[in-house]
Formats: structure tokens, C-alpha cells, sequence
């Protein structure tokens, strides 16, 4: 046995590393750093912790676009509706075909058509077919008319919507005019006495706003009929 052999001397992949990076300069233009890993052993984290900053040789990848059936679909839109800016804001696109309204611009181009102007014109558009076919309903409430709430109900429309349509399109008026209030109506009937009488457009303000609560033809009827009210509450409160 030979004593005070000397010991194989072992390098560290660092130094092996080092060792490879003086020998090759320019082994950034060349190697990336998974397959300087892969030559020693090692990650590619451990090897950019060694050399320092890495940037290694660029590979060009040619990526070719994946097929997207939404983008087929919304592609040719155009030429089945050519006026689909003036129809449709950019988001209702975006929900119809099921993409972001970034895609939708990038595809068919900028959308600049405002959506609220596009949702101003659908409801000039259902007021106005409503109005030609139940010409009625528009009359004033005076008249006969439909309380705005009702139609705003029947249209899908906000009643600040509803209202500013109706000024653009200027259908009757549907608040009575100030002023005026001796102006005659219609014949109503009274409740309490049964006479007929002239209902006038002051008597149909105090009955809407409730001043009024009852037709009746004056004061005295009016008295009576509260009374008689007054009197079946308490019975059935008894």
C-alpha cells in the first residue's frame, strides 16, 4: 500500500463551466442555456447563476395562425349585412359571436359607431312602430291615453329613454298644459248623486295628484261619498 498517495483532484461543474466559457468565447452565439445544462449535469438556472446574463442564439419559429371559427364566422358578416356599424355596437358583436370587442376591431376594423346611439334609435324605432299601430295609447292621458310607465313596460324601455324618444318624435303631449283648468273634458257621471255633469281638466289634475278622491259633481257629494266610505271601513274594521 502506497502511502501518501495523491488524491484524483475532482472539479466542480463551475469549474468545468469556467473552464468550457474560456475555452469557447463565443459559446453564447451557440449553446442555450438548457443545453449547457444538459452538458453538465445541471439546471439551466444553476447555469445562468455561473455565466451571469445569458442571452443565447435566437431561433426563429415560424408560427402559422391556429383556425378560430369565431373569426371564420365573423369574417364574412360583412358582406351578409354592409350596414353592421350603423346596426350593431361594438359590444353586442363581441357578445354574438362569443370574442372580446378588441378582436371584433381587429378583424372587421374600428367599430366607431357609439353604442348609445345605437340603442337611442332602436327605441325611436319601437315608439315609433308603436305609436302607428295603436295610435290610441299615445292619446293624451286626459284622453284616454296610455300612462307613459305602461308603455315604457310594454317597449322594454326606461321611462328617462321613453321620454326623451317621444320629444324627438313629438307625440301629444302627455301632461295636461298649465293653466286652462276650466277647460271641459267630457260628460262624467257622479257616484253619489248620479248627475251628469261637465268634468273639467282642473277636476282631472286634483283627481290624478289626489286632491280629488272621488267623481262626484260638488262638494256636498263629495262630503257624502267620504262619509259613506269612512263608515264602511269601520264596519269592516268591526
Amino acid at each position: 500500500m502506497v502511502k501518501n498517495a495523491p488524491k484524483p483532484v475532482t472539479r466542480t461543474f463551475e469549474e468545468k463551466l469556467r473552464a468550457f466559457a474560456k475555452a469557447e468565447p463565443d459559446f453564447r452565439a451557440h449553446y442555450t442555456l438548457a443545453e449547457l445544462g444538459e452538458m453538465f449535469g445541471t439546471s439551466r438556472q444553476r447555469v445562468h447563476q455561473v455565466v451571469g446574463p445569458y442571452r443565447g442564439p435566437r431561433k426563429k419559429v415560424n408560427r402559422q395562425p391556429r383556425p378560430d371559427a369565431r373569426t371564420a364566422r365573423l369574417r364574412p358578416f360583412e358582406a351578409a349585412e354592409p350596414d353592421f356599424r350603423e346596426r350593431y355596437p361594438p359590444s353586442e358583436l363581441a357578445r354574438k359571436f362569443g370574442v372580446s370587442r378588441q378582436h371584433v376591431s381587429k378583424i372587421r376594423g374600428p367599430l366607431h359607431r357609439d353604442s348609445g346611439a345605437v340603442k337611442a334609435e332602436r327605441a325611436r324605432q319601437k315608439l315609433r312602430e308603436f305609436a302607428e299601430a295603436r295610435p290610441e295609447a299615445v292619446a293624451p292621458t286626459w284622453e284616454g291615453g296610455m300612462p307613459m310607465a305602461e308603455i315604457a313596460g310594454l317597449l322594454d324601455l326606461s321611462l328617462y329613454m321613453l321620454t326623451k324618444c317621444w320629444r324627438e318624435l313629438k307625440l301629444p303631449v302627455r301632461e295636461p298644459p298649465r293653466g286652462g283648468g276650466g277647460r271641459v273634458l267630457r260628460e262624467e257621471t257622479c257616484v253619489e248623486c248620479g248627475r251628469t255633469f261637465e268634468w273639467t281638466l282642473q277636476q282631472e289634475r286634483n283627481l290624478r295628484h289626489g286632491v280629488k278622491k272621488y267623481v262626484v259633481c260638488s262638494v256636498l257629494c263629495g262630503t257624502r261619498q267620504g262619509r259613506r266610505a269612512a263608515d264602511c271601513r269601520a264596519g269592516d274594521g268591526a
